[in-house]
């Protein structure tokens, strides 16, 4: 971005805030552009050394999961063993479908291991995969719950008008007439008539008001019913694994500048004047313009109003000074701008995985960036040879118990640091 010419100042006491602004603003933008290209670089290396590294220990990790998914299906296991051995072996499940290293002998494995869970006989002679197999079963006793769950709503409501009529009953009591049992049977004989069809036309008014009402909170009942089940349907679904990167859930930035400020706009319709590429009669002008252009109203997007100002002094104010009247107008909108740019520093938002792996690592300094990326590289092949040597082991409850123990001990100690 071209340096923005602003008014001159004689000597530095002169110096405008909007001038002070634009330099911490510039600053700034270098040290993220700098800072970006780093991540840029940092990611590539990432995807180059790290994650072939981390595929290949997850695919010395498959036996263990194996045998985990075989010593799952045992009855004997306590209720703490089986929680924590269910949180082990969706953890390794997890790794496994990020490198895309789950195959048929595993989906087979897993598939048993779940229809023991749930209770599903699985027909290994079927011919059909045994995880079709256990889908099928799943939306079968899935659809015949949501049947029996739609029955039961229909019955409460073919005897809603029923119920209803109770209510009213019990709360109103009968229709006021000339019953000699009912209370208002002297008022009758005495005042014939219209006080008769007057209190029948009120309390028909106030049973029908009743009843409107009534039938809306009943209504409201088996609406939240039928919505806790289908809430219900949808979390005991098919879940499936989402490996997520630092960033990757990071919404937009919902507090991005706007250029709502009435000098930033007259600049920026100025500048779309100027740019705008159907108005430009050459062919190698137009693309030009065309790449200005879509820079303009990417910065009017991003709330990024340093590069609106730039462009419209160097193609509609040619290269003139801001006025002092513009400069005083447009700090509010550059100390926003410098605001977005300090969260932009410290917030990093990923826009794929290697680039959020490449923001845990990062450092200013690129020697502590290589010291962690060796000592990462260092984990990753103790591991490996570890697990190698550990996981033949894990064939037996006897051999798996004292692991699991350890697991869980170290499972409570991070839920306890989450209350402390």
């Amino acid at each position: 971005m071209g340096k923005i010419k602003t008014s001159p100042a004689h000597n530095k006491k002169k110096t405008s805030k909007f001038q002070k602004l634009w330099q911490r603003a510039e600053k700034l933008k270098q040290e993220l552009e700098q800072r970006d290209q780093r991540l840029d670089e940092l990611a590539k290396r990432i995807e180059r050394e790290i994650y072939p590294a981390e595929r290949a220990s997850a695919l010395v990790q498959k036996p263990l999961l194996l045998n985990l998914l075989e010593l799952g299906q045992r009855k004997s296991w306590t209720n703490w063993q089986r929680q924590e051995l269910e949180r082990w072996i969706g953890e390794q499940i997890g790794l496994q479908a990020h490198f895309s290293l789950i195959d048929d002998t595993l989906e087979n494995a897993i598939a048993r291991y779940d229809a023991f869970r749930l209770g599903v006989e699985l027909d290994e002679d079927d011919g059909a995969p045994l995880g079709e197999q256990l889908r099928r079963a799943v939306q079968a006793a899935e659809d015949a719950e949501r049947e029996q769950h739609q029955e039961h709503l229909d019955d409460m409501a073919n005897d809603r008008d029923a119920m209803i009529d109770a209510l009213l009953d019990n709360t109103l009591g009968k229709r006021p007439g000339r019953d000699e049992n009912t209370p208002t049977a002297d008022l009758f004989e005495q005042h014939p008539g219209d006080v008769e069809s007057e209190a029948q036309a009120a309390y028909d008014q106030e049973r029908a008001e009743m009843r409107k009402a009534l039938e809306a909170q009943f209504q409201q009942s088996i609406d939240e019913l039928m919505g806790n089940f289908l809430d219900e349907d949808e979390l005991d679904g098919d879940e499936e694994f989402s490996w997520g990167f630092p960033g990757a859930e990071q919404k937009a930035d919902s507090a991005a500048p706007k250029l709502d400020n009435a000098t930033l706009q007259r600049m920026f319709r100025s500048a779309a004047a100027v740019l705008h590429p159907d108005r430009e009669p050459d062919t190698e002008k137009r693309l030009e313009k065309q790449a200005l252009m879509a820079k303009l109203l990417l910065a009017r997007k991003a709330g990024d109003m340093m590069t609106v100002l730039s462009l419209y002094q160097e193609h509609v104010g040619d290269g003139a000074a801001l006025s002092k009247a513009d400069e005083k107008q447009l700090v509010a909108s550059l100390e926003q701008q410098l605001r977005q740019l300090n969260r932009q520093l410290e917030e990093y938002q990923a826009p794929s995985e290697m680039h959020g792996i490449a923001w845990e690592f990062y450092h200013p300094a690129k020697s502590k960036v290589d010291a962690e990326i060796k000592a990462h590289l260092e984990l990753l092949a103790l591991q490996k040879e570890q697990t190698k040597i550990n996981a033949p082991l894990m064939t037996s409850m006897r051999a798996l118990k004292p692991v699991l123990e350890i697991r869980y001990e170290r499972w409570r100690e991070q839920q306890m640091g989450y209350y402390y």
